[in-house]
Formats: C-alpha cells, structure tokens, sequence
C-alpha cells in the first residue's frame, strides 16, 4: 500500500511525501541462504516468517527548492522500520521462531545543493555542487550480533557512513541568462 502527496509551486519549487505499507515472508530456509560455492549445505528446520528485507513502514520526503542565485537545494528523508532477524545458538542452529527480532526504525536525510555557474569562452553554463549522503542519519547499522549465548546479543555495528560526491554537470544549449 503506498501513499503520496506533494506540491509544486510557480517558481518551480516542489516537495513530495511518500509512505509505504509492506510485508514480505517466506521460506526461511531457501537454497538462495547457502553461503557460498563450495560449502555444504547447512539445512534447519523448514520454516516460514518475514524475509530478512522486510520493512512493514517507509516514508520517504524529498524535494527540490530554487533559491536565490541560482541555487538548488534538493533533500531527501528516508525513514523505516528495521529489518528482521532470527536468533541462532552458538552452533547457528535457529533458536527462536523467525523474524521476533527487529532492527531498530532507521532514518538518514542526504542533501544536494548545486548552483548554475557561467563558464568562459562560450562554453555551456554547468551546474556545480556538492551532494553529502547520510548527512544526518539514527539506526542506520546493518548488522547485529545474533547469537542468544553472547554477552552482546542484539549489539548492532556496521553503520552506513557519510560521505559526499562533487557534482559538476554541463548543462548543453544553455546559456546564461537564457
């Protein structure tokens, strides 16, 4: 089930808000869970419960803002619901039913904001910028200790990180002040 609605302005401004209901389940124990080329297979108990990309809740913001002199501000909010894991004892056997543990809600804003730039000698005018990817972000870890035995079951760790790119985009049969 999704829902979207947004504005758009005269000036060309526009903002949009999108939420998503979803459920996804099936075999737990599907051949595609087999860990590499050469392993034998570690085949548990069949059961079905929510995949491990399961989000019952996303809601996605995003716009793009034309402000003075030429520049563009352009956000974009993704919030959801954690993914869902299994406990496993220390052999990794399946200790509980799938899916009754949940990733924390998550959420990461990634921002670009460019400018038009005149460029010399005739050529076509270029927009250039920075974008900075999850700029501010809570719960974005995408690992989480799953053995019920351990001191840190539940601890997550590999967070994405920020980082950012440079836009430099030519805009062809532009010119300034056209």
């Amino acid at each position: 089930l999704e829902a979207t609605g947004g504005f758009r302005t005269a000036g060309g401004t526009e903002g949009y808000t999108s939420y998503v209901r979803a459920a996804t389940a099936g075999p737990q124990n599907a051949f595609d869970a087999v860990e590499g080329l050469m392993r034998a297979p570690f085949v548990q108990l069949a059961q079905d419960g929510p995949l491990p990309v399961d989000v019952p809740h996303r809601v996605l913001a995003w716009g793009v803002f034309h402000l003075p002199s030429q520049v563009t501000l352009a956000p974009f909010l993704d919030a959801r619901s954690g993914f869902p894991y299994t406990a496993v004892d220390d052999g990794w056997v399946v200790a509980e039913a799938p899916g009754t543990h949940r990733m924390p809600w998550t959420a990461s804003l990634d921002l670009s904001v460019t400018r038009v730039t005149r460029l010399p000698h005739g050529l076509p005018d270029a927009r250039v910028g920075v974008k900075l990817y999850n700029i501010a972000s809570t719960g974005t870890e995408r690992e989480v200790q799953r053995d019920l035995a351990r001191a840190d079951f539940g601890t997550r760790y590999d967070p994405v990180p920020r980082d950012f790119s440079v836009v430099c985009e030519f805009l062809w049969g532009h010119r300034h002040g056209a």
